[in-house]
């Protein structure tokens, strides 16, 4: 799952990053030997909060 968002008040000197547009974050659930795990990975960007096109650049497929 992706979320991704232009509202950076939650995020300590975000003025500090030029060209900070967004912030995001994927979660990914995992199964290993019968056993589940979630893994949560959070990202800054410098695109809008375009869900698509964030998943996409993620995955490393292109932007």
């Amino acid at each position: 799952r992706y979320w991704i968002t232009e509202d950076l008040r939650t995020l300590p000197n975000a003025a500090r990053w030029a060209g900070l547009r967004s912030i995001g974050m994927v979660e990914r659930t995992c199964w290993q030997d019968g056993v589940q795990s979630v893994e949560q990975r959070d990202f800054i960007a410098s695109i809008g909060a375009d869900a698509q096109r964030f998943a996409t650049a993620v995955r490393g497929t292109g932007a």
